[in-house]
């Protein structure tokens, strides 16, 4: 640990690499514990009023690898949790979620997904909307979205809860916005993204 900064750690099974978080550095080895960090400078791995429930992302983190619940309960759990968004890097094999208090240190889940495919240096759109919709209508396995996606150029994507939209990204910058299921067309163009 560095300086003031204070993490928290449990389970992961991965083989050896670095993690770096919010000052502090980590390495890992297979059998090593660190399901989760979170660093900050007030307490040791503690959730306290107004902060994330670290316990209850960490389970809504396994349970959707998992493929045991969908998005709606995902995004239902998450903002129980205190989360306002979340970031999921498929390169970097994690999740980070964001306080919707504004001021809370991130928590950074490892992405517990093995057999990845590389991201394809290409973005299409096309596959990404189709994998999606297919997640959307027939309840397609977290497991499976992944792979159609990371194939279909996705590095990573950021879920904003409370804007109800999901940015998925490629390798060379290329986007595709996609709003909630539901969200009315007057909260896409107020948003400017009709």
């Amino acid at each position: 640990m560095f300086g003031d900064a204070r993490c928290a750690f449990a389970d992961l099974v991965e083989p050896t690499r670095e993690v770096r978080s919010v000052g502090c550095v980590f390495r890992m080895s297979q059998g090593s514990t660190i399901f989760s960090e979170f660093c900050h400078s007030t307490g040791f791995g503690t959730v306290q009023s107004g902060r994330m429930d670290i316990p209850l992302i960490q389970e809504t983190s396994r349970r959707t690898v998992d493929g045991t619940i969908g998005f709606p309960e995902v995004v239902a759990d998450l903002m129980r949790a205190g989360v306002e968004s979340y970031l999921v890097d498929y390169v970097g094999r994690s999740s980070t979620y964001y306080a919707a208090d504004g001021v809370s240190a991130p928590v950074v889940v490892p992405l517990k997904l093995s057999d990845l495919p590389a991201v394809a240096i290409d973005f299409d759109t096309a596959a990404v909307k189709a994998a999606i919709l297919d997640s959307q209508r027939h309840g397609q396995h977290y497991r499976d979205f992944t792979h159609r996606v990371m194939r279909a150029g996705v590095q990573g994507y950021i879920a904003f809860l409370r804007g109800k939209r999901v940015t998925y990204f490629g390798r060379q910058g290329d986007q595709h916005i996609e709003w909630f299921p539901g969200t009315p067309p007057a909260a896409r163009t107020a948003a400017g993204n009709g």
